[in-house]
Formats: C-alpha cells, sequence, structure tokens
C-alpha cells in the first residue's frame, strides 16, 4: 500500500528539520558527518524511525547519541513544525551505503579475475 501523499511530506520535512538541528542546534561534532537517509512515520505520527548514515565514525556510537538527544531533537521540531503530534524520534543506522560499497568491492573484484 503507497504512502499517502501529506505521510510523504511530512516524512520529507522532518528529515529536512532533523538534518537542520544536528548541524546548527546540537552542535555535536561527532553528529557533523551524519546524513538522515530516511523516515519511516506510523500512520498516527506517534513514531518515527529516523534511518541515518555515517561519512564518519563509529554506527553504535553515533546510534546512541542520536537516541539520547531524540526528546532534545523532538523539542527543536515542535518550535519548527505544525503538527498536532510531534513523533517520538527513534534512530537507527542505514547500513545501505556500506552494503552497496562491499557489494561494488565484489563485483570488481569478479571483473579482475576474468
Amino acid at each position: 500500500m503507497p504512502k499517502p501523499i501529506r505521510s510523504e511530506i511530512v516524512a520529507t520535512q522532518i528529515a529536512k528539520d532533523i538534518a537542520e538541528i544536528l548541524v546548527l542546534e546540537l552542535k555535536d561534532p561527532r553528529l557533523l558527518f551524519v546524513s538522515i537517509q530516511d523516515i519511516k512515520l506510523a500512520p498516527d505520527y506517534s513514531t518515527a524511525k529516523v534511518y541515518f548514515s555515517l561519512l564518519k565514525g563509529d554506527e553504535a556510537t553515533i546510534t546512541k547519541v542520536l537516541n539520547a538527544a531524540s526528546n532534545i531533537i523532538r523539542k527543536h521540531l515542535f518550535k519548527r513544525l505544525t503538527l498536532h503530534t510531534i513523533p517520538r524520534l527513534y534512530f537507527e543506522f542505514d547500513a545501505t551505503l556500506e552494503k552497496s560499497r562491499a557489494m561494488q568491492a565484489l563485483i570488481d573484484k569478479a571483473i579482475k579475475l576474468t
């Protein structure tokens, strides 16, 4: 079932705002290399899984830092968004980038062997 358009718009805005909050409001140097990849909103907007990737840093540490800061990020979202409910945020590392790099390395290796 496709997501309703409003949910897509809200998820996109939340992702944009979280990315700005991480850099401009939190000012934690560990979070400078975090990139928000996707947001999965619950149908009632009560929760949101925020998928992120890293250019640099340890994924376990950054996941802990982001989840510890989720209430602060949520408070900043309250100021920015005009929604009845601001979702509780749960951050998860998105390993898609690493998986694609590993797959590309395997393809490159197979090409060199032939």
